[in-house]
């Protein structure tokens, strides 16, 4: 569980734009796509397509680009 007064991140752009997270809720999130074997590219996985602006910004925005997600042949293509 977050702690009060925790810093929250906003996410700009993409599935989730103007959504704040908690900072441990956020890295939870992200860690859990990742263990679970998750890419940007997946729908899944679109925490993993935030990023920071300026390290250790509460600022992330979107670098999936539009053409998100990417179906399964494409994946594979790439």
């Amino acid at each position: 569980m977050a702690a009060l007064r925790e810093p929250v991140i906003v996410l700009v752009g993409g599935p989730w734009d103007r959504q704040a997270f908690y900072v441990t809720d956020w890295e939870d999130r992200r860690q859990a796509a990742q263990r679970m074997g998750r890419t940007a590219d997946e729908l899944c996985g679109c925490a993993l397509a935030y990023a920071p602006d300026a390290p250790g910004s509460l600022r992330w925005s979107w670098t999936a680009g539009e053409n998100w997600p990417m179906n399964a042949a494409a994946r594979n293509a790439a």
